[in-house]
């Protein structure tokens, strides 16, 4: 992944690499309906990348008592 797609990976109809996916099957969105779920739940998401793996994080806020 370069350095600079993290930035847009949560955006609607992103797709990072035409080569890695058929664009007629693909639509760029599962990203964009994780950040969407994870707003509404209070939670976060983000991506970590560096030249061995890419890392997606998701925090989830503490359960109400």
């Amino acid at each position: 992944m370069a350095a600079s797609q993290p930035p847009y990976l949560f955006d609607r109809f992103y797709r990072c690499e035409s080569s890695r996916a058929n664009p007629e099957q693909t639509a760029g969105l599962g990203l964009s309906i994780v950040r969407s779920t994870m707003q509404l739940h209070q939670g976060s998401v983000w991506v970590e990348s560096d030249a061995v793996s890419t890392r997606f994080m998701l925090t989830f806020p503490q359960p109400q008592q």
